[in-house]
């Protein structure tokens, strides 16, 4: 995805003014990447489908992980507040879904400007659904970038109250 829908104020895509590419990949110019990833790199042993934009903004992100996973693990990062996708993505099992989370509550909302708490801990809930009901393997890793800002009472808030089921099933 060469695009977000958010204006992160620590992250360079939702600081800069000039970027040039706003768009995102399609399946086929990823396949075809992608053969030559696996032809030039014969070792190659993962691929992150995200760089500074929005993976879960592709409509074909669900083919291009179903395309790479049946050579290679994969995995997505994602700020989680595009889920119009989210069962379909689920269901073509990436290994890994990082979920990138600066500040909680008020501070999340500054520090991730365009977003909204309640519906991040609405999505993560939905994405636990998901995970369990399609029996899922797909690794989940939330990652938390707390402020000096956030209080202990808000980093103890930051575990979702431990409803989330994000734990591997054999």
């Amino acid at each position: 995805a060469g695009k977000c829908n958010l204006k992160c104020l620590s992250c360079p895509r939702g600081n800069m003014t000039d970027i040039k590419t706003d768009g995102l990949m399609s399946y086929n110019t990823y396949k075809k990447v992608f053969n030559k990833l696996r032809n030039d790199i014969p070792l190659l042993t993962k691929i992150e489908l995200f760089s500074w934009g929005e993976p879960l903004l592709n409509e074909q992100l669900p083919e291009i992980i179903k395309l790479t996973e049946e050579c290679i693990p994969c995995s997505v990062s994602t700020n989680l507040t595009c889920i119009d996708n989210l069962e379909e993505i689920v269901k073509s099992q990436p290994s890994e879904i990082h979920i990138t989370v600066n500040g909680c509550e008020e501070t999340y909302e500054v520090m991730m400007l365009g977003a909204n708490w309640d519906k991040l801990i609405i999505n993560l809930q939905l994405l636990s659904q998901l995970i369990e009901q399609y029996n899922s393997e797909t690794r989940v890793l939330v990652k938390v970038y707390l402020y000096q800002f956030d209080n202990q009472i808000k980093k103890e808030k930051i575990i979702f109250g431990g409803k989330l089921n994000f734990v591997k099933r054999k």
